[in-house]
């Protein structure tokens, strides 16, 4: 029997490797016993960079500790970069699909305590054209992926 947390970043990872240009990857934990479908729930992106993968982890900017919690010190251990401005997300590279599809879900597994790895949801979006293009930011949903 495999372990759920490695078929999913197996899941994820087979995703980032799929991507066309101009594509990204945004896994989120979502929540559903008691919460709202408007909620807010933890999210981790992934686009390619001219060398790897370029990641984010919300931050408490877009996701506050108050509604849902958030430790810090697990994302800087996991190598992680702290938030640039008050839009930015924590940020980190990896050098392959693999790494970075790890990186995301044990950012939202340990730093937002995302603790059921069926709950966890992936699809690819699009980048934005003009300014600020090669970083993830808004999301054109491609179809939806669960979690095994």
């Amino acid at each position: 029997m495999s372990d759920p947390w490695d078929s999913l970043v197996a899941g994820v990872t087979a995703t980032l490797r799929d991507l066309r240009p101009g594509e990204f990857v945004v896994i989120e934990f979502v929540e559903v016993d008691g919460v709202p479908a408007w909620s807010p729930w933890p999210y981790a992106q992934c686009a390619p960079a001219e060398e790897g993968w370029y990641c984010e982890a919300v931050s408490a900017d877009h996701l506050p500790p108050h509604q849902w919690p958030l430790d810090e010190l697990a994302l800087r251990r996991a190598g992680w970069h702290a938030p640039v401005g008050a839009e930015g997300n924590w940020y980190r590279q990896a050098d392959g699909a693999a790494e970075a599809a790890r990186s995301m879900v044990e950012a939202l597994r340990h730093s937002r305590d995302c603790q059921d790895p069926s709950r966890f949801r992936w699809q690819v979006g699009t980048l934005p054209s003009g300014p600020g293009n090669g970083s993830p930011s808004s999301l054109d949903a491609g179809p939806l992926r669960l979690a095994a």
